[in-house]
């Protein structure tokens, strides 16, 4: 039975069937039916034909590719359509070891080869291979879906984890330095010894060898040589450290950012530095530079033109950076190194004016805030991608405050126009309302908040402000200031400026001279007519100041009031030439990310610096590592006769320390109208992120 309906089953003989030659000869087609009506009447008669049968899929493309249009074949041998069926079977990968398995199987012995019972138990060997197939699949599935399902989980707990111990570092490493820890009570020093608590002159000396060894490889005469003196995280120096390759050059600009270095020459020529180069690479850009800015991955530099400019750090690989294309006066085009903000808004019209040019530029972690030369306000997103950029009401326009989630709508080096801050409502004689233009004096930028001053004596700030370095109260509503406001007026101050500087009568005239910013601090440098019209200077500071970058003697976290610098004021001198007592007014003012410099207006060709702040990587100058809440002095730099008497005389070189710990009578002085080379020359000093700098410039 089982034979007779295997027989069944079977597909048979494919019949051609000609067609009549009166309708289709011509046509160029053939039918063939594959499974005839024709039945066997018994299984005797199946047995006997059955070698004529063949066992496979059906296909007609023999058949097509038999037969053509001109040509028709009647006379098909369907044995050779089923042959080239089987051979154009496909054959998966596993058959051969498949056909070796069912070869091999001690079932197929007694039984005939081509028999149906063989065919028969050789389908079920088959379908007993495919069940184990099948099962081992299943578990190797098993196990991958384990296996995943526990680095999934590892990794849910490694990152739990990791996220539990940075923000618990602190309590983790004092339960562990407790069980770990020991410490011998009776070997602790008494503070209160005053034997123990002084610093001794062997011990500064020893501090300072290593240092002054690198000091004194390159040292010049400061009066007779130009050039540029780093300290800080820039070279990791305590004490200024002469470089080089700068020597003999006249500097326009220096900006440092932890251990990158951009300056500015003379001529306007832009040079890049970084740890790990033997020296600095000049930049192939053909514009005049004035002065420059870092900002993230890209260098900012305004150009003596009154252009914005920016290109990438040389030790940064900005790939998505698209620079300049310029044409020649002879119609080629150039490709730049740079690339340029273009004052262009929305519907093509240019925002500039045709005299109107760039005066200043002030730059944060990703904003660029730009005053032009006649008073109006512009900003743009610096270069950051991804999660990097961050978004604290910077940028000043209602539109782009944090909590309407417009982030992707900032688009990088897209310059737009603070136009309600450079116009201002007003009423004219009838009360109507009207639209006058805003005159601003002074910008500034920290990392995350802007200052502005206006001709009218206000001080406007957007931006963050958890510090209160937008000289606002700080809460949960004020933490925020994406929309600009008037921060401090000056008639607010003249009281406070007043008692400060103890006056008896309130004071003539008081302008704001300058503005600056730090990481999360600002600076206001005053200027004031007291009521014996003697000109003095004062500093206002306001923002955070744990670090001690506010100069108040105090070391304040949180500081939205500003505080005034009192030990800058009332200082005096006596002028010979004028043969009386004079006050000494702020020449110039410098401020980085948490420290900052004062160079007085001394009488004389040597000026006084004063500085205050963190000096965690020794960016005070002073051969230390102490931050300082009040204004210190800075030593004075080593010159080549300090160190030939050093080497001559082994005591010479512990005076030379205790002349270094000594910065009053040892002070910094900067020199400025001082002819060298017959150039008149000034030294400056600036503060940077982590690092500071002395260079010379033309007077």
């Amino acid at each position: 039975m089982s034979m007779f309906r295997y027989s069944i089953a079977s597909c048979r003989q494919s019949v051609v069937l000609r067609c009549q030659k009166s309708g289709l000869r011509n046509t160029g087609l053939i039918f063939a039916r594959f499974y005839s009506d024709d039945k066997f009447k018994s299984i005797d008669e199946f047995q006997k034909r059955r070698k004529e049968y063949q066992f496979g899929k059906s296909d007609i493309e023999p058949v097509d590719k038999t037969a053509s249009k001109d040509h028709i074949n009647y006379e098909i041998n369907t044995k050779d359509i089923h042959e080239g069926l089987a051979r154009g079977r496909h054959a998966s990968p596993n058959d051969a070891y498949f056909d070796s398995l069912i070869m091999e199987d001690p079932r197929l012995l007694d039984l005939q080869p081509g028999s149906p019972e063989y065919r028969h138990q050789m389908h079920l060997i088959h379908e007993e291979i495919k069940q184990k197939q099948r099962e081992e699949n299943a578990s190797l599935e098993l196990r991958e879906r384990l296996k995943a399902i526990g680095i999934g989980l590892a990794l849910i707990f490694g990152i739990i984890g990791s996220h539990y111990v940075y923000m618990n570092y602190e309590k983790l490493k004092n339960k562990v330095l407790f069980w770990t820890y020991k410490v011998d009570d009776s070997n602790v020093k008494d503070l209160n010894d005053p034997s123990k608590n002084t610093r001794n002159i062997d011990y500064l000396t020893n501090k300072l060898a290593d240092e002054l060894v690198d000091v004194t490889k390159h040292i010049q005469k400061s009066d007779e040589v130009t050039g540029l003196y780093l300290f800080g995280k820039i070279n990791d120096k305590k004490l200024p450290t002469r470089f080089k390759f700068f020597d003999d050059m006249l500097i326009e600009d220096v900006q440092i950012s932890n251990d990158y270095l951009v300056v500015v020459n003379k001529n306007g020529k832009l040079f890049q530095y970084y740890k790990g180069l033997k020296e600095p690479v000049k930049s192939e850009i053909n514009e005049k530079i004035q002065e420059c800015r870092i900002s993230d991955d890209l260098v900012y530099a305004l150009t003596k033109k009154g252009d914005v400019i920016y290109f990438p750090r040389i030790d940064k690989n900005v790939t998505s950076f698209a620079p300049l294309s310029k044409r020649s006066w002879i119609g080629l085009s150039r490709t730049q190194s740079y690339n340029k903000l273009d004052f262009v808004d929305d519907v093509g019209s240019r925002m500039l004016n045709s005299k109107e040019r760039i005066a200043v530029m002030s730059l944060g972690k990703n904003h660029i805030l730009m005053l032009s030369s006649q008073g109006r306000l512009f900003i743009s997103r610096t270069y950051i991608s991804g999660d990097s950029f961050v978004n604290y009401g910077q940028f000043g326009i209602p539109s782009f405050a944090t909590f309407n989630e417009n982030d992707d709508k900032i688009i990088p080096h897209k310059v737009m126009e603070l136009a309600h801050l450079n116009n201002a409502i007003v009423r004219n004689e009838k009360g109507e309302k009207k639209l006058q233009p805003r005159k601003f004096i002074g910008i500034a930028s920290g990392k995350f908040h802007n200052i502005a001053a206006d001709s009218m004596g206000n001080v406007w700030s957007w931006g963050k402000n958890m510090f209160g370095e937008c000289g606002f109260d700080v809460n949960y509503k004020t933490d925020i200031q994406p929309v600009p406001k008037i921060a401090i007026s000056v008639s607010d101050l003249q009281r406070d400026i007043a008692n400060a500087l103890l006056l008896k009568n309130s004071i003539k005239s008081l302008t704001v001279k300058k503005l600056f910013a730090g990481q999360d601090s600002s600076y206001i440098l005053f200027d004031a007519i007291d009521d014996a019209n003697n000109r003095r200077t004062v500093l206002s500071t306001f923002g955070n100041g744990l670090k001690g970058q506010l100069g108040s003697n105090r070391f304040l976290h949180v500081c939205h009031k500003p505080q005034i610098v009192k030990s800058l004021n009332n200082l005096t001198e006596f002028d010979e030439k004028a043969n009386r007592t004079s006050y000494i007014t702020i020449k110039s003012f410098s401020a980085g990310a948490n420290h900052a410099f004062i160079t007085l207006d001394n009488f004389g060709n040597e000026k006084d610096v004063l500085c205050f702040g963190d000096n965690e990587y020794g960016q005070l100058g002073n051969g230390k590592s102490v931050r300082s809440c009040k204004t210190i002095q800075i030593p004075k730099l080593i010159e080549p006769a300090d160190i030939d008497s050093m080497h001559k005389n082994k005591k010479s070189f512990k005076l030379l320390a205790k002349k270094i710990d000594d910065s009053v009578t040892n002070r910094l002085q900067l020199l400025d109208g001082s002819k060298i080379d017959r150039k008149s020359i000034e030294q400056t000093i600036v503060a940077s992120e982590n690092s500071s700098a002395i260079f010379y410039k033309c007077k």
